[in-house]
């Protein structure tokens, strides 16, 4: 194991993802102090820390197995952008449970008709009527990178798998996240 500490981040992988256990763990153990690092840079409860941890090595090992060595990022780069992307997707999970407004709840069975499970005509039209607004809102500020970037990650894909699907960096990936975030709010604040 003794010559796998002299090969670099991309040499690791390659052989890592040609199943050589050792170089997996040599590359594992590099990049637990970046995942306890990330992890403590949000929170500063230790049995937390613990848990953002695991789930940013998760990051990590989807880097391991997704990265391109001709991509544009190094490896380091690369695979920070994913274990910090898991942990905020875990934490933004775990923090969405429990902000949403208790009006905005609504029961599966109170939006079923008792007779053969589906919307009232009512409940229907509000509903479409709600879709097409917020349909519209996207498409008319947001645009068409930023949109199909913006719709997979509502529908739960990492920043990795953004960029994968997109062929782009996960750098590229938060900017246009972040650009949507902001149109989206000032045009919703605007209409309050």
């Amino acid at each position: 194991m003794g010559n796998y500490f002299q090969l670099n981040d991309e040499q690791l992988t390659v052989l890592a993802v040609e199943k050589d256990s050792e170089a997996l763990t040599v590359l594992t153990e590099r990049y637990m102090n970046v995942a306890k690092y990330i992890a403590s840079s949000f929170s500063s409860d230790n049995e937390k820390i613990s848990d953002l941890v695991q789930e940013g090595m998760l990051g990590f090992l989807g880097a391991v197995y997704s990265y391109e060595k001709d991509g544009k990022a190094s490896f380091n780069t690369y695979a920070s952008h994913c274990i910090r992307n898991r942990i905020i997707s875990v934490i933004r999970a775990t923090n969405t449970a429990r902000h949403i407004p208790e009006d905005m709840i609504v029961s599966l069975d109170s939006q079923r008709n008792r007779e053969g499970g589906e919307l009232t005509p009512e409940e229907s039209l509000l509903s479409d009527e709600r879709a097409e607004y917020i349909t519209s809102v996207i498409k008319g500020e947001l645009t068409e990178k930023e949109r199909e970037i913006f719709m997979l990650y509502l529908g739960g894909a990492s920043y990795c798998d953004i960029a994968e699907r997109t062929a782009t960096t996960v750098k590229s990936v938060d900017s246009a996240l972040q650009r949507a975030r902001k149109k989206l709010k000032k045009r919703l604040q605007n209409e309050v």
